[in-house]
């Protein structure tokens, strides 16, 4: 089943729960229901939104995610679910188990490949083609 992306983002809202299913509320109005079941993620980009504790720790424990962004509309925050049944877990735990020297290892080379893909994403935007000098002085 897919899951649906929920945004909030065009004006204050309250988000909360009845019957297991996320609750809009909008001026005083109830403006839409969504099973909480049917959510993979939630974007709240209005800064204004008020959220309930209990839903929440609803969307949780169905694994939906929920992303929090700024005043600039960039995510800040990303809530996400803990439970045994997710996959999020036993990922969690194999890094946390990881020696030092593996676990700076694999850093390095994520922050190679970062700079690598901005080196390709300026040369393709730029139309810059030698910036080999780059990612060098960034590796540095």
């Amino acid at each position: 089943m897919i899951k649906h992306i929920v945004e909030i983002s065009q004006q204050p809202s309250r988000l909360s729960l009845r019957n297991n299913q996320l609750v809009i509320t909008q001026a005083g109005e109830e403006k839409s229901q969504i099973p909480c079941e049917d959510i993979g993620v939630i974007v709240v980009d209005e800064p204004q939104t008020v959220y309930t504790h209990q839903l929440l720790c609803h969307l949780s424990s169905t694994d939906a995610v929920v992303v929090l962004c700024d005043r600039n509309h960039l995510p800040t925050s990303i809530l996400l679910p803990l439970t045994d049944h997710s996959t999020l877990v036993p990922r969690l735990q194999l890094q946390i188990s990881m020696k030092a020297p593996r676990r700076k290892r694999l850093w390095s080379e994520i922050v190679r490949e970062k700079l690598k893909r901005q080196a390709e994403s300026i040369d393709a935007d730029t139309g810059i083609e030698d910036h080999t000098q780059l990612s060098g002085e960034a590796t540095r």
